[in-house]
């Protein structure tokens, strides 16, 4: 779907309301429905375009059905031959480049890698300004630039290359299918590029179902919802045939079944370890036993030691992480982040988003640690809107269990910050008196994992009444 869209009214489905985000952007000036690889599109239309001036913006939708992995190759240029934008396909399968090139000087945010790009349509989107050098993938800001930037000299006596370099100087054309280019005579705003790029419909050939609603879980250790000493003995689900995984193919299948990992296995955790039995089956069992004639499934969107901003041996969630540049502050965001987002537009695109519940915190509690608790509560704000146009309408904050004996000096911060945190339809969920681990007093044992799953489900039956 494109075009200007606005999505922000009250929104009830299937017996749950929430406010939808704004999806709005502005008309693009000039549009190119159906482009083939190696079209060269005029921009004289353009009256008065002037991109020295103004800054401008482009997106276009692409499929990768039949790209090269092993193969540069040019997806789309503007301008000529001193001055232009462009955006790149590596040799490596999920590696893009992209920049801006003035008075022939290059200019470019370094390779970024997508890790685990699905298979299917995307829109990618630019936006040049004199502040701002902006890139969109799939309604995700994932980098930028706002310093250093010199706006190259574009003006509508030049043209729009899909597929291909201005001048075919070097042989790298396209070997996809493309769609949808639209070009701007100003820059975006973030937030309008990021709409820009969102894809509103579902994949090609995938059918919503709409009778399954999904709950993503997010965060570090505690986030997996499971425990290796195992869930207390005697429990069972009352609604074992509605409660759902979305696996490693991003297929919604039995609970029961121990493949549980999502195609991002190599990003994210597992849920299954103990026949099934889990704390966010738990939630998803009395959520169906609330609310008749739904299914309910779960998203893992987690990795363990990771942090929020600290980071752990595994890495971090925060964006805005450097990266090398020819000039200027070259950010993008982290691969955890962006594969999170990435993972949820396609549960959305296949079933309804509910309740995204964000556990973690433990690495930036640990000793070593210098993390605030505003650093830590704006750096969520800022993943959250990352996450701005999928993320789940109800937004669950879990305070960290009981505090560590010890090598978790800044525990006390990080919990503080997370009772303290606002934002949009986001509540408060407190972990802290739910049984642990001995050994591991950071880390919820079975019984805790059972009751953090009850405290969960009937948080969000609270929120949606």
């Amino acid at each position: 779907m494109f075009g200007l869209l606005n999505t922000t009214s009250m929104q009830k489905k299937n017996g749950f309301s929430f406010l939808a985000p704004d999806r709005s952007y502005p008309t693009a000036t000039k549009e190119i429905t159906s482009p083939s690889a190696g079209d060269e599109s005029a921009l004289s239309d353009m009256t008065g375009f002037n991109a020295s001036a103004n800054g401008m913006a482009v997106t276009m939708r692409f499929f990768n059905d039949n790209w090269d992995v092993y193969a540069d190759e040019l997806m789309i240029t503007i301008g000529n031959s001193s001055d232009y934008i462009y955006f790149q396909k590596r040799k490596s399968q999920l590696q893009f480049r992209w920049g801006i090139v003035s008075g022939g000087v290059v200019q470019f945010i370094d390779n970024f890698t997508i890790n685990h790009l699905y298979d299917g349509n995307h829109t990618i989107g630019i936006s040049v300004a004199s502040n701002r050098l902006s890139v969109c993938v799939n309604g995700c800001e994932v980098a930028y630039q706002t310093t250093g930037i010199t706006l190259p000299s574009i003006s509508a006596s030049d043209s729009v290359y899909v597929g291909k370099f201005y001048n075919n100087a070097f042989p790298v054309n396209a070997n996809m299918t493309f769609d949808h280019v639209r070009v701007w005579d100003s820059a975006l705003s973030r937030t309008e590029l990021e709409n820009a790029t969102f894809e509103a419909e579902p994949l090609v050939g995938v059918t919503r179902d709409i009778s399954t609603w999904t709950v993503v879980k997010a965060g570090q250790s505690n986030s997996l919802s499971d425990d290796d000493s195992g869930m207390p003995s005697g429990l069972s689900y009352t609604n074992t045939s509605r409660i759902k995984m979305i696996n490693k193919d991003f297929g919604v299948r039995d609970y029961s079944d121990p493949y549980a990992t999502t195609s991002y296995g190599d990003w994210f955790g597992e849920f299954i370890e103990n026949g099934g039995f889990s704390g966010v089956g738990v939630t998803l069992d009395n959520l169906a036993s609330a609310y008749g004639g739904k299914d309910f499934a779960s998203l893992a969107c987690n990795r363990g030691d990771t942090g929020l901003l600290h980071s752990g041996g595994a890495g971090s969630w925060a964006d805005g992480s450097a990266v090398a540049a020819t000039s200027g502050d070259g950010k993008r965001i982290s691969g955890y982040t962006f594969a999170a987002y990435q993972s949820m537009l396609i549960a959305a695109q296949k079933t309804n988003l509910l309740a995204l519940e964000w556990y973690q915190g433990e690495t930036d509690g640990a000793d070593g640690s210098t993390v605030t608790g505003t650093q830590y509560k704006d750096a969520l704000t800022a993943l959250f809107d990352r996450w701005r146009v999928v993320l789940p309408p109800i937004r669950i904050i879990v305070g960290l269990c009981g505090a560590p004996v010890s090598g978790f000096s800044n525990w006390g911060v990080i919990q503080t910050a997370q009772s303290e945190f606002s934002y949009s339809n986001t509540h408060f969920v407190n972990a802290d008196g739910l049984s642990v681990l001995g050994a591991e007093p950071y880390h919820l044992d079975g019984a805790g994992q059972r009751d953090l799953g009850i405290l969960v489900a009937d948080k969000i039956i609270k929120v949606n009444q």
